[in-house]
């Protein structure tokens, strides 16, 4: 059998040799009718290349799992205190995520490890195909979904993140005037838009 890097496979949507669509073992696969379908293969090529070695794009696909699997605070606020750890920042692109998560009781895993069931990881996968190419305004907008300590870490995960050579050397879509001589510094939005109008 083949080994596959763990992280790669652990984000597949569809398999390395024959391109099917994988199953869990409940045998629910995710729909290739669903809009995004193209941005998720387009997320799933992203961690690939990464994978093998190639590096593309302005920042690490996995880099930016971890920012779309943080906790968000949904809008309207409106919400049983209970629920609010199944938000996350992805919903705010994707809403399905969100009754996805509702309808199956998914437990979610932490930002620290960007692994979800295959039902979900279209939205995931999308949402980071979606970031990868808006760059840094997206990431404003949605920073703006959070709040408190969540909102301290995105930005302070994103700093870093935007001074590692790889950052320092890309533009970041049409954001140059975001470029200083000491790097690039996410600015703390208060943007009431809807991430999802990116789609």
């Amino acid at each position: 059998m083949l080994q596959f890097n763990k992280n790669l496979q652990q984000n597949r949507l569809t398999c390395p040799l024959c391109g099917e669509l994988l199953i869990d073992n409940n045998d629910q696969a995710p729909s290739s009718q669903w809009i995004g379908w193209d941005h998720a293969l387009r997320g799933e090529r992203l961690f690939e290349t990464e994978t093998n070695g190639d590096i593309i794009g302005w920042a690490s696909p996995a880099d930016l799992a971890r920012l779309l699997l943080m906790r968000r605070i949904p809008r309207p606020p409106a919400i049983n205190a209970e629920d609010l750890k199944h938000f996350r920042v992805v919903g705010a692109i994707f809403p399905e995520f969100d009754d996805v998560v509702a309808d199956n009781c998914t437990t979610l895993p932490s930002a620290g490890k960007p692994v979800l069931p295959i039902n979900l990881r279209p939205f995931l996968l999308a949402a980071v195909a979606l970031v990868e190419q808006r760059g840094l305004e997206m990431l404003e907008t949605l920073q703006s979904h959070t709040m408190g300590t969540n909102r301290a870490r995105f930005g302070s995960f994103v700093a870093d993140m935007l001074n590692r050579p790889r950052c320092r050397s890309s533009q970041l879509g049409s954001n140059n005037e975001n470029q200083a001589a000491d790097g690039l510094t996410i600015k703390y939005s208060s943007d009431n838009k809807s991430a999802h109008s990116y789609i």
